[in-house]
């Protein structure tokens, strides 16, 4: 298209065409206008002004609207396509069989899909409350353990003191720092040791979302530092709101700080506390007593 100062009707509607096709096959992404250009090589002003006006027309003026401006000056289509939730034929009762240290499974309920979150102060036990849930699940379930700190060798000198871990899956163990939705398995515990964000705590929310929607009947519990004087773990609301259960490890005191399901129907679980510490070898938990709630 040559330089000039307003593009006919016929080289607008051929643009609409091409633009339409490229965006089919880019209906899964974030995109700004700039790669439109780079792909398709346009550079007349005219051009540009042509793109952004139908750009415009899509998100602004088009009825149901079909782009959707997210950050900046990048868009995204809009994805109407949803799967209708068989609730009627579901099983209430079919909730997830986990076993969870301290016994928290007696007052927490996961259900299949659901995201549990832990949050802890540096060295209060994080690590060791997911290998305890491999020691205790490993028998009944598919388990795989992301591990984003330790080598093989501290790996294997951790889970030497569990009696049975010789029997654990030579598989069980992956090295992974991020993006952890493109490796779950939908049907297992997953567990992810840890989600790691420098900045952006936002983002804890963003990653949490793509990790239960990789999900199908099984479950992710994810480990989250968390500041001494903090409350709720990186990212504070963000890393609260999908997880069906919150938890906080803090010098000593493990609190529940979110149950969305409880496992007993007249107790509830929010704020209790109990109090623990954690042996020489740093594998189990001993000395658990509640102390509140």
């Amino acid at each position: 298209m040559s330089e000039k100062s307003e593009l006919t009707k016929g080289e607008v509607n051929r643009l609409a065409e091409k633009l339409d096709e490229w965006l089919f096959f880019h209906k899964d992404e974030n995109f700004s206008p700039q790669q439109i250009f780079r792909d398709f090589g346009w550079k007349e002003w005219t051009t540009k002004k042509a793109v952004y006006n139908r750009l415009y027309y899509l998100t602004n003026r088009k009825q149901p609207p079909v782009l959707r401006k997210v950050v900046g000056e990048k868009y995204r289509m809009i994805d109407r396509d949803t799967d209708i939730v068989p609730w009627r034929e579901a099983d209430r009762d079919n909730y997830f069989p986990i076993i969870l240290p301290c016994d928290l499974h007696k007052y927490v309920r996961l259900y299949p899909r659901s995201v549990m979150v832990i949050g802890g102060v540096s060295n209060q036990g994080k690590t060791c409350f997911v290998h305890n849930i491999i020691s205790l699940n490993w028998q009944n379930h598919r388990i795989v353990l992301f591990d984003s700190e330790n080598s093989a060798e501290e790996l294997a000198g951790r889970f030497s003191h569990y009696p049975d871990y010789e029997q654990w899956p030579e598989d069980l163990v992956r090295d992974r720092s991020s993006n952890f939705a493109d490796v779950i398995e939908p049907d297992a515990i997953n567990l992810i040791d840890y989600l790691e964000v420098q900045d952006n705590f936002y983002l804890v929310g963003r990653y949490i979302r793509e990790i239960r929607d990789a999900l199908r009947n099984g479950v992710a519990i994810i480990n989250l530092q968390k500041g001494e004087t903090a409350s709720l773990p990186l990212g504070r609301e963000f890393s609260r709101h999908l997880a069906r259960v919150v938890i906080t490890l803090d010098k000593g005191i493990l609190t529940i700080v979110k149950a969305k399901a409880r496992a007993q129907k007249n107790v509830n679980p929010v704020n209790k506390k109990w109090r623990f510490t954690i042996n020489g070898t740093g594998t189990h938990f001993e000395n658990i007593e509640e102390v509140w709630g």
